[in-house]
């Protein structure tokens, strides 16, 4: 018996169809205990500070970590509380955005992380301009502004022969959503 293609698809559709149907089970006849009833829903109790700002969920364990890992690498934070090399956990995400507290921190001479008051904070525009500028973040917010996707690498990512993951190797990235004014519109 010769077979043509086309008796193959329609015998090939007509199974899938069955199977597909065959593989719908009855919710009536689930019981307890019978491997197809999901256990009761767990909640979380809401705090104020649940409330006012969330939180991380506990099923979340992404963490950053100094760049490079390992003995003989120089520690983040140091002794004095500088931060040099922190990687992002690259492993973990998902989608483009990197959440800003998994960012990953990049400097060779070390730093504090600065605590910016945006009150106090002035942004100040001199030097080869006509007219010298002063900014209070109550004058920006007031200004055009737009949102940009920026990737962010550092030169020193690399592999090398002891690194064992994607943070070790490629941690040093990140992709940030960033919103503010331009600068040509400053200017």
């Amino acid at each position: 018996m010769k077979s043509d293609r086309r008796g193959f698809l329609k015998s090939g559709a007509a199974l899938a169809g069955g199977l597909t149907f065959g593989a719908v089970a009855p919710t009536a006849n689930q019981t307890p205990g019978n491997g197809q009833t999901p256990k009761p829903e767990k909640f979380i109790k809401a705090g104020k500070e649940l409330v006012e700002y969330g939180e991380r969920s506990h099923y979340v364990t992404s963490v950053r970590m100094p760049h490079p890992p390992g003995p003989g690498a120089r520690p983040s934070p140091d002794e004095f509380g500088l931060s040099f090399h922190i990687a992002s956990p690259l492993q973990d995400q998902t989608g483009i955005i990197t959440p800003s507290s998994l960012h990953h921190v990049a400097t060779t001479r070390g730093s504090f992380i600065p605590d910016i008051d945006p009150r106090e904070h002035r942004l100040m525009i001199h030097g080869m301009v006509d007219r010298p500028l002063i900014f209070t973040m109550d004058d920006l917010m007031r200004l055009p502004s737009v949102t940009r996707i920026h990737f962010i690498e550092c030169a020193g990512n690399r592999s090398t022969a002891r690194a064992r993951t994607v943070q070790e190797t490629h941690g040093l990235s990140s992709c940030a959503e960033w919103t503010g004014v331009l600068l040509s519109t400053l200017l």
